[in-house]
């Protein structure tokens, strides 16, 4: 939820820079990309910490380059269509986020 939520506020932000035709700061865009990478660590770490895999000595560095990789892989291998069903709803919340961002940018301008 926590997840969903910082995508859902960065898309509306990201919709009221667009409305006003600016570009987003450099502080905004390293908040909004370390923040997604952030909590994102911290969903997919909750997800399989029941499962206790065997991980790789730097995961959040691996995490950071290889997500889309290893997310997909860690919920196929433990959870199998379930773990995939999560996947998919984040991938689908993204692009809703997406489609926030130029509705906000296009009601606000």
């Amino acid at each position: 939820m926590l997840l969903l939520g910082f995508m859902l506020i960065g898309a509306i932000a990201r919709g009221a820079y667009a409305s006003n035709d600016a570009t987003p700061s450099a502080r905004f865009e390293l908040l909004t990309t370390l923040g997604m990478l952030s909590l994102l660590w911290f969903w997919f770490s909750a997800q399989v910490s029941a499962h206790q895999p065997r991980l790789m000595m730097d995961m959040g560095l691996m995490l950071l380059l290889f997500w889309f990789v290893l997310v997909p892989y860690y919920m196929w291998h433990y959870e199998r269509w379930r773990g995939l069903a999560k996947v998919l709803s984040l991938c689908v919340a993204y692009v809703a986020s997406v489609f926030v961002s130029m509705m906000v940018a296009v009601v606000l301008s």
